[in-house]
């Protein structure tokens, strides 16, 4: 009982010599006289010690999902007669533009251009567009992924080997037209294609205000 009273003693004295938080000065005097009370009992000093094991798993927990986590890619296109082509990857069932983490202390546009030669072994890209990016909104744990726009005159796409894998990260890529990557693409990325697309031909997409 006598650890429980020097806990709240000392509470009550930092509340009398203004040097409480917020959360002690909220306390009343019956809030202190019960606090006081469960403390005293073996019972309840475990409760007490539950909930301030969950207060600060929660906090450390929040914080953890205020972090974002940035992805950056290229949307990568190349010209053919009568039409534009969007280079997209397939990992298992899912397609995407080349991307990736931003590595601590790496500009997202260089991220973004390592990613792409990583990833397909394509090294000209002209950003003849500029540099304006767009992003997804988060997904998963804190998620953000950004993508830009650019031109190459390459065809040839290679899947490299990755060392840590021991195969290529993706399993196919396709150069497709807008109509095609509509329907590959997810319902998260599509707003982002529509973007790029009316950047490119200066049109504004099927069914856009």
């Amino acid at each position: 009982m006598r650890t429980g009273g020097r806990c709240w003693q000392r509470l009550l004295a930092r509340k009398f010599t203004g040097t409480a938080t917020s959360a002690e000065e909220s306390l009343t005097p019956q809030s202190l006289k019960m606090c006081w009370l469960i403390s005293s009992q073996p019972l309840g000093r475990y409760c007490l010690w539950m909930t301030r094991t969950q207060y600060w798993a929660v906090k450390f927990w929040s914080a953890e999902m205020a972090q974002e986590t940035l992805s950056a890619g290229v949307i990568v296109v190349r010209r053919e007669v009568d039409s534009w082509r969007y280079l997209l990857l397939r990992l298992y069932t899912y397609w995407d533009f080349p991307k990736g983490i931003v590595e601590p202390g790496e500009d997202p546009l260089q991220s973004a251009r390592r990613e792409v030669e990583e990833e397909t072994g394509l090294e000209e890209l002209m950003f003849s567009w500029g540099y304006d990016y767009r992003e997804t909104p988060p997904y998963g744990p804190g998620k953000v992924a950004r993508y830009y726009v650019a031109l190459t005159r390459q065809v040839k796409v290679v899947l490299p080997v990755s060392p840590e894998l021991g195969r290529p990260e993706h399993h196919e890529f396709q150069w497709v037209s807008y109509e095609e990557a509509c329907r590959l693409l997810s319902s998260r990325v599509v707003p982002i294609l529509d973007w790029a697309h009316a950047l490119i031909t200066g049109k504004k997409p099927p069914n856009t205000p």
